[in-house]
């Protein structure tokens, strides 16, 4: 069964108005898609790498809120659903408006443990940590999920 989400206006007000994942978003209206960098203190990068079913390729914990919830709720949820861990440590970085949608990325400085996660095989396959160039051979090699390229500009900008 596909998830119900909420729609938002130009301004990122709720609009009391829902869709299901994977139906056209409709004019005028946004949703919010939530990413989370997860950095340790080598200055690596917590990635995902995907089920076959979705794709195959590494990424960032990355989804969608459900409806009724907000941004930080939603990457708290997949953050919970995907690797197993429950953390409101993390912090709000940016937001990217495109023409349907809020991309609301967040920050997490952690040494997990990958060892000890639960992953949410359906979603995905195993996580390790990556340095920024070891992110852009998976570039090159065309294994690191498209739509996340822009998301790594926007974390080297935070990294020093």
């Amino acid at each position: 069964m596909e998830e119900l989400r909420d729609l938002y206006d130009k301004n990122k007000n709720l609009t009391g108005e829902k869709y299901y994942k994977g139906e056209i978003i409709p004019k005028d209206r946004y949703i919010i898609v939530v990413t989370l960098f997860i950095l340790n203190q080598h200055n690596e990068l917590l990635l995902q790498k995907r089920s076959k079913e979705k794709g195959g390729k590494f990424g960032f914990l990355s989804g969608h809120p459900k409806a009724g919830e907000n941004s930080l709720q939603g990457i708290t949820t997949e953050l919970k659903e995907e690797i197993g861990i429950y953390s409101q440590e993390m912090s709000f970085l940016h937001t990217e408006k495109t023409k349907n949608a809020f991309f609301d990325f967040y920050y997490l400085k952690s040494d997990i443990d990958i060892s000890k996660l639960e992953l949410q095989k359906e979603e995905v396959e195993s996580v390790k940590w990556f340095s920024i160039c070891d992110i852009e051979n998976l570039i090159d090699r065309n294994e690191f999920y498209e739509n996340h390229i822009e998301a790594l500009d926007i974390i080297k900008k935070y990294i020093k």
